[in-house]
């Protein structure tokens, strides 16, 4: 059994943000026995080596089995999020379930044991999807579209394309995809995602 001090213990270890995400990503995952995934912007996060800052660490993974762990750690149930002040932690358990295709989530291996991310293709078009369907503000579009641009820019040659198009079109943003491949960087963060369809 995983203890609150080992944890901080690991935290301090190696305080780059990302590696920190990892790191308590496998733990959390070794101590709940839970397939734990990290998304969202807590994944670009580590894909863009910090390039980009979460300021939570958002997890998908066995609710209950998460929860047991996150309050025996000393989190406090903040409603979504569970918070850790003396870690500077917050954890996001957005869903139970992976909604990505499991076999393309990435495993790194970290010293706390693996861990496994959303699929970069995955979080791009769920964030262009974001940007073009959710009806938030215009700068929380903006904000969407350029992650998606930053995991481009770092990771766009390793990418599955045909993968990437087919998830494009079932999220109705080939569109914005077709944009976002074609434009370079400078351009790009100062366009406006379209919304609606």
């Amino acid at each position: 059994m995983t203890s609150a001090d080992e944890v901080a213990k690991a935290l301090r270890e190696d305080p780059r943000p990302a590696d920190r995400i990892l790191n308590f990503g496998a733990l959390l995952a070794r101590e709940s026995g839970s397939e734990v995934v990290i998304v969202g912007g807590s994944a670009i996060e580590v894909y863009t080596e910090g390039g980009y800052h979460s300021g939570d660490i958002d997890l998908r993974g066995d609710k209950p089995a998460v929860h047991r762990v996150l309050a025996r750690w000393g989190f406090r149930d903040q409603g979504r999020l569970w918070t850790h002040d003396d870690w500077k932690l917050a954890v996001d358990l957005v869903g139970d379930r992976y909604s990505g295709d499991p076999y393309r989530a990435t495993q790194v291996e970290t010293p706390c044991g693996p861990m496994r991310l959303a699929a970069v293709e995955e979080l791009l078009v769920k964030r262009l999807a974001r940007a073009k369907h959710w009806p938030g503000p215009p700068e929380v579009a903006r904000d969407d579209v350029r992650q998606a641009g930053m995991l481009w820019e770092t990771l766009g040659k390793t990418l599955d394309r045909d993968y990437l198009g087919q998830r494009a079109r079932r999220y109705d943003v080939a569109d914005l995809l077709a944009d976002l491949v074609g434009k370079p960087e400078s351009r790009r963060e100062g366009g406006r995602a379209r919304r609606g369809s």
